[in-house]
């Protein structure tokens, strides 16, 4: 598979702004330019010791197991380190000592593992990034969150790109830059589902998406669903009448598929 690099179109001085209008944004607190920093609050020796290893965390709920709140909260926290990583809303993955992120560095997406305790950057990969254009062209950086299980990355580019990339090194494992050709309007969202080696993602755009499940390991399809295209959502994991499966929401609606096979239920 070859991966892709999209142009981005020229604009001239009589060309519609997109998104947005300054006065917009200056009205909703939005602004023109969007650089995720990443804070750490907390001291070195209280890093929790629970994993946050994709959206939501472990259980894809937002919640932490085994957390006793303090009687007194601090009145202020102190700021450990910070460091500037690129553009983005994806949020990063904790597991160990690591913190996986994932952002966008001028015309390239970039994943970067950095040391949890310090900020120190522990390796560093990128790829050429799709071009984001439209009504979401003031924001290029990726949406989606990583993902680490088996000892592996799984990033969704903005433009559709899956990436898995060797947790402890950085190398690169498979890629796969065939699902580019349809995007949702304002680019892909949803962050990967990782579970008993498979990787699971929608893709697409409207009217012709489809949910896929990749093989951790190689990247290989083992199943397919086409159907209705991705919304701005992330599919759960849940086990309802005795049924593993997947529910996501569509551009239409809430499905459910078997986890194994991808049947609609």
């Amino acid at each position: 598979m070859t991966l892709r690099r999209s142009p981005i179109p020229p604009r001239t001085k009589d060309s519609p702004e997109p998104g947005l209008s300054p006065a917009l944004r200056a009205a909703a607190g939005v602004p023109a330019v969007v650089c995720l920093f990443l804070w750490v609050l907390v001291r070195a020796p209280t890093l929790p010791a629970q994993d946050w290893p994709c959206w939501l965390g472990p259980g894809r709920n937002g919640t932490v197991s085994g957390f006793d709140a303090p009687a007194d909260w601090p009145d202020s926290l102190t700021e450990n380190w910070h460091r500037k990583i690129g553009l983005g809303e994806s949020t990063p993955a904790l597991v160990g000592d690591r913190l996986y992120v994932f952002a966008r560095e001028e015309n390239e997406e970039v994943i970067l593992a950095l040391n949890a305790r310090d900020g120190a950057p522990l390796w560093r990969h990128s790829y050429p990034a799709v071009a984001v254009t439209g009504p979401a062209e003031p924001y290029p950086g990726p949406r989606s969150s990583p993902a680490v299980a088996g000892g592996k990355v799984i990033a969704l580019g903005v433009g559709g790109v899956v990436t898995c990339l060797d947790a402890a090194r950085g190398e690169l494992v498979w890629r796969r830059d065939d699902f580019t050709n349809a995007l949702p309007r304002f680019f892909t969202s949803a962050s990967p589902l990782v579970a008993e080696g498979l990787c699971i993602l929608h893709l697409g755009g409207p009217g012709e998406g489809c949910v896929v499940a990749l093989a951790l390991d190689t990247g290989r399809s083992r199943w397919t669903w086409p159907g209705e295209g991705p919304a701005y959502a992330s599919a759960v994991l849940l086990t309802l009448a005795d049924s593993k499966q997947v529910v996501l929401l569509t551009e239409k609606s809430l499905v459910g598929l078997d986890f194994c096979t991808g049947r609609l239920l």
